[in-house]
């Protein structure tokens, strides 16, 4: 899905993982070039007498050139080998207690899953079918950023969706939990759900992942004071407000229960904390941070 020059044309990409947030199609950024280039058959590029012989001095691929798909499972290899990073989150526990930590709000999800689809699906539509597969775009253009204009940003937030992917789908397997519709036909979704387990939400945690990164590279100082909240300025409030949005419209779809929100939000506020944002323990997604960090230092969209 590759687009225009090399790559930078369109968001999708990955595909194939079953609508699994951002990570089923933020493609083409810092990917392979576009179509292709043709050359001569009567006089090929390589046949030319002043190109015979010559010889760059590449000394490696070089970082640049890795799309950041690609680059993401490079991250992703480091975090696989770590023998202790569930043991940083909380293990299990950190969900709830037992097999089933929804078990007690079950009715009360159901109940409300079912008045959101009478009430609120029809108008909520559109966003629910967009976020679907993807919604880096969507936190990148709140903040008026593109691929082009800040691609390490890009490149943090598609990394850290494929780590946000691994760690979610650990507990997603141990939790096992079926989607609504599994249990209550009726609320019959708009969309198909993702091939893997309803507990946690997977958009709840990226969503929330996303937010939290992004208000870290940010300066505060490019947005006031938030009206609600003087502690915080109006671009985290803005990216908090997003990613409740794309979190609740899985709940409208009948994607989620709420309790599988919950959860999402939890993950991901422990993935933040304790590997995302620790200095030492990912040393190439410090690097990430550093790099997106850096771009914001000049206000660049802002001024």
């Amino acid at each position: 899905m590759a687009g225009g020059y090399g790559g930078y044309g369109g968001y999708g990409g990955y595909g194939g993982y079953g609508g699994y947030g951002g990570y089923g199609g933020y493609g083409g950024y810092g990917g392979a070039g576009g179509g292709g280039f043709g050359d001569r058959v009567d006089l090929p590029f390589a046949s030319e007498l002043d190109i015979d012989g010559l010889r760059f001095n590449a000394v490696g691929f070089g970082r640049r050139l890795w799309s950041n798909q690609t680059y993401a499972l490079v991250v992703v290899s480091d975090l696989a080998r770590k023998s202790d990073w569930f043991n940083k989150l909380g293990e299990f526990a950190l969900l709830g207690a037992g097999p089933t930590p929804w078990a007690s709000d079950l009715e009360g999800d159901i109940k409300e899953l079912r008045r959101m689809a009478i009430e609120e699906r029809a108008d909520a539509l559109g966003e629910i079918v967009t976020e679907a597969d993807e919604f880096i775009s969507k936190f990148m253009h709140l903040v008026s950023a593109t691929g082009a204009t800040h691609p390490a940003t890009a490149r943090m937030l598609i990394v850290a969706d494929a780590l946000t992917a691994l760690i979610c789908m650990h507990y997603k397997a141990h939790f096992n939990r079926p989607r609504p519709t599994q249990v209550v036909p009726g609320l019959m979704t708009p969309i198909q759900h993702g091939g893997h387990a309803s507990f946690p939400s997977g958009h709840a945690t990226q969503a929330h992942v996303f937010a939290a990164l992004l208000a870290e590279v940010i300066p505060p100082s490019l947005g006031g004071p938030a009206p609600t909240d003087p502690t915080r300025t109006t671009i985290t409030k803005a990216l908090s407000v997003l990613a409740r949005r794309i979190a609740r419209n899985r709940e409208i779809a009948g994607l989620h229960y709420r309790s599988d929100t919950t959860a999402g939000v939890k993950l991901a506020a422990a993935i933040t904390a304790q590997i995302l944002l620790d200095q030492t323990y990912l040393p190439k997604f410090k690097a990430l941070v550093d790099a997106a960090r850096a771009e914001w230092a000049n206000p660049g969209v802002f001024a």
